[in-house]
């Protein structure tokens, strides 16, 4: 187990100096505190803004703290320094919250390091340091400039983490507002659109995905909404799912299905959204499934209950028969009504001879008569009968008495 970041060792050890050393360089510490300053608000963008700003007393206090924490742990090694420790993860966080990589912050203990040199120098020159010390005194600053650096990336990092994770919060709680049942419009949506840093489209493309679907997020499109913790995960795509934005989506999921809605405007992605999971819900089908391919279909699954009655009443002429006659003849029936009565598709359909195709119509024109010269009969007939496919629960239920008989091979 690492030990708790306020007390390991984060860099090389540091040379004891002598007092008589170290009494010579305090004097110089105020100016030399100003002129560090002086230095890198001279030298950096935007810092020397910061310096009169809000954040002007943090850096302050960063540039004076290291300042006395050095030459303390140049007398003493050992000495513990939590205060200076935080201000240095402190300027880390500062950084990372203004959008900042390390880079200014590196910068800044550069400068720091060489005005300290040069005014070290000075002061060895004038008191007749030896080189041996100097070499130490510089190698002394490298090791504590490097302690300084790693708290500050601690810092830099903790913030990013903690950004990351309010923005992924906050986009998710804008998801949730935007799928419910009355969407989030206006100022309401471009406030909470604003702090999620999120750009509003004019039109989305949600995305159901199966319980427990493992997807990776950073693996998503720019832009992408993601609710992956609940029992109904969802993603929404700005605009609409073209083909690299799917493939990036097909990777980033792990596991699990997926069903895209239609594109529509962003008020209307919660009715999108239930049209993709009632197709999630369907037959099992590819990784990533389009509404767009099935709307047909999804209509036609809209009420089971009530096409089960609408079954019931619009094959009631099949009633009599046994089921495996009852269920040869609608597969026969579909195969006409979807073809326009063309023999050798429905042959090729039913994977029997067109003159088995030939028999069979002959027993259902005399079985249904006149039904099948009415067009809306053959509009309804058909669309139970492909409802049927979708759902086969739905079906007509089979007369009393009737048996199932098994069928081991295709009757004519």
């Amino acid at each position: 187990m690492s030990e708790p970041p306020a007390t390991r060792n984060l860099a090389r050890p540091l040379t004891p100096f002598p007092p008589h050393l170290l009494a010579q360089m305090r004097p110089e510490l105020p100016t030399l505190f100003a002129e560090i300053v002086r230095e890198i608000c001279a030298t950096i963008p935007g810092y020397g803004e910061l310096l009169d700003g809000p954040y002007g007393t943090l850096i302050k206090d960063n540039v004076q703290r290291n300042l006395a924490t050095f030459f303390a742990r140049a007398a003493n090694p050992d000495l513990a320094s939590p205060e200076r420790d935080e201000l240095c993860r402190a300027a880390g966080r500062l950084e990372a919250l203004n959008g900042h990589s390390m880079d200014r912050l590196h910068t800044a203990y550069r400068i720091g390091v060489q005005v300290t040199w040069r005014r070290f120098i000075k002061v060895a020159r004038r008191n007749n340091i030896p080189m041996p010390v100097m070499s130490a005194f510089v190698d002394t600053l490298f090791g504590f400039v490097d302690e300084m650096a790693t708290l500050a990336r601690e810092g830099h990092s903790e913030a990013k983490a903690q950004s990351a994770r309010q923005l992924d919060e906050r986009r998710t709680l804008l998801l949730r507002r935007l799928v419910q049942t009355s969407p989030i419009t206006g100022g309401d949506l471009a406030d909470l659109a604003g702090q999620a840093a999120w750009k509003v489209p004019d039109t989305a493309t949600p995305i159901a995905l199966t319980p427990g679907a493992d997807v990776l997020r950073g693996a998503l499109p720019n832009g992408v909404l993601a609710d992956l913790g609940g029992p109904r995960p969802h993603l929404l795509v700005p605009g609409t799912l073209d083909g690299e934005r799917e493939q990036m989506i097909l990777t980033a999921l792990v596991s699990g299905r997926g069903a895209a809605g239609l594109t529509v405007p962003l008020a209307e992605a919660p009715h999108s959204l239930r049209w993709a999971r009632q197709m999630l819900a369907s037959n099992p089908g590819s990784k990533l499934e389009r509404v767009e391919d099935r709307l047909l279909d999804l209509w036609l699954m809209t009420d089971p209950d009530l096409a089960r009655h609408l079954a019931a009443r619009q094959l009631a002429p099949l009633d009599t028969m046994t089921a495996a006659r009852r269920a040869r003849t609608q597969e026969t029936l579909l195969a006409w009504l979807s073809s326009r009565g063309n023999v050798e598709q429905m042959a090729k359909a039913l994977q029997v001879h067109p003159q088995t195709v030939r028999y069979r119509m002959r027993g259902i024109d005399k079985d249904l008569g006149p039904l099948l010269d009415d067009p809306e009969w053959r509009l309804t007939t058909e669309i139970v009968l492909r409802q049927q496919l979708l759902s086969p629960r739905t079906s007509a239920p089979a007369p009393p008495g009737d048996q199932q008989q098994p069928a081991n091979h295709r009757q004519p």
